[in-house]
């Protein structure tokens, strides 16, 4: 009896004790929304601050992302047609090209399609070349008439990691469908019903030539491997120079300077020969379509002067330029330039000389000026100098 009223006991005593807990802990909860009405503010406790402990900020070297050496050449393009599926174009090249390389076209330093080379026709300098990429702004080649006439700029890959893919099916039909003459498609079948059966055919030709298209559109670059990929990338938005040509030979009609003793400076006419060579491009100015360069200029010219100062004499010379000249392209078509150098004049010949006047000839004299170049055809300009030394136009070939 004892030990059970014993346990009864320490039963109600816990019972009391969690009954206690519970009434301690809802009065706690009911007494918060009073205590923020009251706004009081419990203390927290504070402790002295902890040593700033110093940590090594280690930075991870990110990685570096592997560039492709770009093995190219350029050269210059036409498109001449293209296939019905608009997959397979017809080009026109001015260099020979090597069967399944990949081939970039550029119009003023803009990227527009890439291809693979599919067939070539060395007999027309003509190659078959697949579309593998087309660049925003330029799918108006997919379904516009294409103008034969219209150059671009040319860069084919020289060196392939991986040797390119043979030609699918559908290549070999759109190389076909190129290789048709204009007398094979004015062709139409005699019978009625040939012509219907012909319709029908067309019509199932051009559906799947439109699924190919879509397929071909969403997967826009079917056969490039990485390499391949990465190589266009860099080669699209690389700088390319837009004069290639570091040489320049010009003939120019010109007044050139002459000098008496007394200072006065005079402006005979005559003509002659400009030799450039660019030593430096690129410099200040790199974009696509705005670019400098510095070229070095020699010029020798031939002039003639008679009666000087009323006087009963000839003087024949040969005027010698060198000169500096830093000029800026804004396009393929157009150009100014500045130029500093020194003029010395040599006098060849003279009946009835003056000493004096011969010796004030031949000094040497400040050559400084500005130009403009236009673009006239491939490799031709025509030039116009203004300066102290001269005022000439004339024409210059670059190669």
């Amino acid at each position: 009896m004892k030990k059970t009223s014993f346990g009864a006991s320490i039963g109600i005593r816990t019972k009391a004790c969690n009954l206690v807990k519970l009434v301690f802990v809802t009065a706690s909860v009911l007494s918060l929304p009073c205590l923020a009405d009251e706004n009081i503010v419990l203390p927290v406790p504070t402790s002295s601050p902890s040593p700033e402990i110093p940590q090594e900020t280690i930075k991870v070297p990110e990685p570096e992302e592997p560039t492709l050496p770009i093995n190219a050449k350029k050269y210059n393009a036409k498109i001449i047609k293209r296939s019905k599926s608009t997959r397979v174009f017809l080009i026109e090249t001015s260099e020979k090209s090597t069967l399944g390389r990949i081939l970039l076209l550029k119009k003023n330093t803009e990227p527009v399609m890439a291809f693979r080379v599919l067939k070539l026709y060395d007999d027309k300098n003509q190659i078959a070349a697949k579309r593998v990429k087309t660049y925003e702004g330029h799918e108006l080649l997919e379904n516009e008439k294409i103008d034969p006439t219209e150059s671009y700029t040319a860069i084919e890959k020289i060196s392939d990691i991986t040797p390119p893919p043979p030609p699918t099916a559908e290549d070999k039909q759109d190389l076909k469908d190129l290789e048709k003459t204009e007398d094979q498609k004015t062709k139409e079948p005699a019978i009625e019903g040939e012509k219907e059966d012909g319709a029908k055919e067309s019509l199932k030709d051009e559906n799947e030539e439109e699924k190919t298209e879509e397929k071909s559109k969403t997967s826009d670059s079917p056969d490039l491997s990485d390499d391949e990929d990465r190589w266009l990338t860099l080669t699209a938005e690389e700088v390319f120079p837009i004069d290639p040509n570091p040489f320049g030979f010009s003939v120019e009609l010109s007044y050139i300077r002459v000098v008496d003793p007394n200072g006065n400076a005079y402006y005979p006419s005559g003509g002659g020969l400009r030799l450039s060579l660019r030593l430096f491009q690129l410099i200040f100015l790199k974009k696509s379509l705005l670019q400098d360069s510095l070229s070095l200029e020699a010029g020798a010219f031939l002039i003639k002067i008679l009666n000087f100062n009323n006087g009963n004499n000839v003087y024949t010379m040969a005027p010698f330029l060198g000169t500096l000249r830093y000029t800026v392209l804004t396009s393929e078509n157009f150009g100014f330039f500045f130029y500093g150098g020194l003029l010395k004049s040599v006098v060849l010949s003279s009946i009835n000389p003056d000493n004096n006047l011969v010796a004030s000839f031949e000094s040497f004299q400040p050559a400084g000026g500005a130009g403009m170049i236009f673009r006239i055809g491939p490799n031709w300009e025509a030039r116009f100098d203004l300066g102290i030394d001269m005022i000439g136009a004339g024409i210059m070939l670059r190669f």
